[in-house]
């Protein structure tokens, strides 16, 4: 019988700033209303998952060759420290909810055989599925002053926050599936299909990367 009260960890969304949204009513007039913008701070997050990674190596392995690879390959790495949110309190109020639902189920203490335990683990990844496919909801164009709407942006983000999130706090195993990134390889449609390609192609090279900075542990296994 297996038990599991592992703790998850969360990235900081942060207040950014203040600004509008800019609509065209007619040919002459443009409507405004204001809004507040948010970040997650994901190089702090970062920071905190590799400081986790050296104290376990340190503690366990001490004697091993192994390294911490960051969250993400370039350029997305980056690219996710600048994307920005657009949240009413109806929306922040539901992402918290979401979390804080994740974060104690979690932790809650499960006895049963690993089958029946792994079923009930889906109940705190689906609150982190809602929670980020929220925020996905609220991308925000600063330059445009508007929703992002371009489909394969929105879908590629998700699985980065997905990946980035759940990267030190799952199984190897399991990544690739709790970042929905099989969705983005069955997409039928020509358009975008380069930028969904290459961005395939490039988590496809950091898995490789993420195994490799863990051969030395997994040649002591065998």
């Amino acid at each position: 019988m297996l038990g599991t009260n592992g703790k998850l960890h969360f990235p900081k969304l942060k207040f950014f700033k203040k600004d509008f949204i800019a609509k065209v009513t007619d040919s002459s007039l443009t409507e405004k209303k204001s809004v507040n913008l948010y970040k997650i701070d994901w190089l702090d997050f970062e920071k905190r998952k590799e400081e986790r990674f050296n104290s376990w190596r340190e503690t366990y392995h001490k004697d091993k060759n192994l390294w911490y690879v960051k969250s993400l390959p370039d350029p997305y790495f980056d690219q996710l420290s600048d994307v920005v949110f657009c949240l009413d309190h109806l929306y922040l109020n539901e992402i918290q909810r979401c979390c804080r639902h994740a974060k104690s189920e979690r932790e809650r203490n499960w006895s049963f055989d690993t089958n029946v335990r792994d079923k009930c683990l889906e109940i705190p990844e689906s609150y982190i599925d809602v929670s980020f496919y929220l925020l996905c909801d609220c991308l925000f164009s600063v330059e445009n002053h508007y929703w992002h709407r371009d489909f394969d942006f929105r879908k590629i983000t998700l699985s980065c926050l997905l990946y980035s999130f759940w990267k030190g706090q799952t199984v190897r195993g399991l990544l690739w599936e709790r970042a929905r990134l099989y969705e983005i390889q069955n997409i039928d449609d020509k358009n975008g299909i380069k930028e969904r390609s290459d961005f395939i192609l490039a988590m496809c090279d950091h898995e490789k990367a993420i195994a490799k900075s863990f051969l030395d542990l997994a040649i002591e296994k065998e």
